[in-house]
């Protein structure tokens, strides 16, 4: 196994992290904008709510009725556009979530081969370090430098 494999696969780590980072940026952005549109649609449906005419109102006539009820129906159907808009929202966070998740198991995987690959090259250096002495060993012995 070379050093070039090892120092490869560390850049390959430094360019997962880095994806896995812009991930979780998004993935929190699109989880931001779910809760925003969420309160969007709870403050449209109570708008709508205090938009209907109440008994002690009487008085009111015909035009003004109509009025509030064209009121109604208008905010009624942005509410309904922001609930869809809040569909929309939630299905996109789940992407991000999975693109998030994919990036974690990737970088993970890398540096599981990293230490694999550097654990490799260190028992080689051992073992060619071991060759080394056995070697300067062996010459020494062969010359009769013996203790």
């Amino acid at each position: 196994m070379s050093k070039q494999l090892h120092v490869n696969l560390g850049r390959l780590r430094e360019l997962s992290e880095r994806a896995r980072d812009q991930a979780q940026t998004h993935f929190a952005e699109q989880q931001r904008r779910c809760e925003r549109i969420a309160g969007n649609v709870d403050k449209l449906e109570a708008l709508a709510g205090s938009a209907a005419p109440t008994a002690a109102d009487g008085r009111l006539t015909a035009a003004l009725l109509a009025n509030q009820g064209a009121y109604k129906d208008t905010v009624l159907d942005l509410a309904r556009g922001q609930r869809k808009a809040l569909d929309q929202s939630r299905a996109d966070a789940a992407a991000a979530q999975a693109a998030l998740i994919s990036e974690s198991r990737r970088e993970a995987a890398l540096d599981k081969a990293r230490s694999q690959v550097g654990a490799r090259l260190a028992l080689d250096a051992r073992r060619q370090e071991q060759k080394q002495q056995d070697a300067l060993a062996s010459q020494s012995w062969l010359r009769g430098d013996r203790p």
